[in-house]
């Protein structure tokens, strides 16, 4: 059952644009994890390591900002598909 829902929610998120990278990649490159978990699955997202580069230069606040518009798009599209709690 995890495996179908982890399945569906990296499908929502590929057909929303966002990039999906595999879990066991052994690159670690950017983009949004989906892992199955005893509750579901957990949605990590991987910064680049420009991104994360760009965040030390600047102010602590632009990290969060990001974070927290990275998990209201995440929330809202697994809202819309019916696979979030």
């Amino acid at each position: 059952m995890q495996a179908d829902l982890q399945a569906q929610v990296r499908h929502a998120l590929s057909q929303a644009g966002f990039h999906v990278v595999d879990e066991d990649a052994g690159d670690g490159g950017p983009g949004l994890v989906v892992t199955a978990v005893s509750a579901g699955v957990l949605v990590t997202w991987r910064a680049s390591d420009r991104f994360t580069s760009l965040v030390r230069e600047q102010s602590r606040a632009s990290g969060d900002s990001m974070q927290a518009i990275v998990h209201a798009a995440v929330s809202g599209l697994l809202i819309q598909a019916g696979a979030h709690r």
